[in-house]
Formats: C-alpha cells, sequence, structure tokens
C-alpha cells in the first residue's frame, strides 16, 4: 500500500525573508539619522550685568526675609527656603559672584536639611546670618 504525503505549501520561509530585509531597512534609516552631527544653533548667549544680577538676589533675599519672619509654622518655612532656593538656582550668575552664589545656596540647603530635621534652633541660627546681609 502507498501512502501519499500531501505537502502544504508554507509561507514561512517568504515571511521571514520579508521580516528580514524591513529589519535591514528599518536598522539602516535609524542608524544613518543618529550619526548625523547635531546642528548648533546660532544663539548668542549674552552675559548677565552685575546690576541684574544685584537686583534679582536683593529682591530674592528680601521676599525672603519677609515671609520666613511671618511664617507660622516650620512648614511654611521650608516651603519658603525651598523656593526661594529654586529661584536662586535659576539665575544666571556673573563669574565674579559665582562663588558669593554657591554659599548662598548652599546655606538656605543647610536651613532646609535643619528644618527637615525639625532643628529650629540651627534653622533660626542659618536664618539669621541670611537676614543680616538682607
Amino acid at each position: 500500500m502507498m501512502i501519499f504525503h500531501h505537502h502544504h505549501r508554507s509561507f514561512f520561509l517568504p515571511i521571514l525573508i520579508l521580516l528580514t530585509i524591513g529589519l535591514v531597512v528599518f536598522m539602516f534609516f535609524s542608524l544613518t539619522d543618529s550619526f548625523k552631527p547635531p546642528e548648533f544653533s546660532q544663539q548668542v548667549i549674552t552675559p548677565v550685568s552685575l546690576q541684574e544680577y544685584t537686583n534679582s538676589i536683593k529682591t530674592i533675599g528680601k521676599k525672603f526675609v519677609e515671609s520666613y519672619q511671618v511664617a507660622e509654622n516650620d512648614m511654611t518655612k521650608l516651603v519658603l527656603v525651598e523656593n526661594t532656593l529654586s529661584e536662586l538656582l535659576a539665575l544666571r550668575v556673573p563669574v565674579e559672584y559665582k562663588e558669593t552664589h554657591l554659599e548662598l545656596a548652599v546655606a538656605l540647603s543647610q536651613m532646609q536639611t535643619a528644618l527637615k530635621a525639625q532643628d529650629t534652633k540651627q534653622a533660626q541660627d542659618l536664618f539669621a546670618t541670611w537676614a543680616q546681609e538682607y
């Protein structure tokens, strides 16, 4: 008795070939785009003036001192310190004031740490040092 094997046509090989070609094309275009050199904008950054910087610092400092003095609790003071630190760090700083600017930011960061640790005395001492400036 003869058994006939009937083979069904398989689409596996043509689909595999198409997917491989598609992957190669996709990789080619994605890699060639990523190797393009970055385009540099011709935007000129003007240096911040000393007057503009000092006015900003005075405004931020005065607002901070006045608000801190009337703050009702440590949580309010903490939020105020964090907001002031964010404002301070957002400023563009002239080269001449970089060290002073960093010292102000560190003082606020220490005040923030003291308030988080509920060390009211240290926070008050740090504030007193800050308030002398403004």
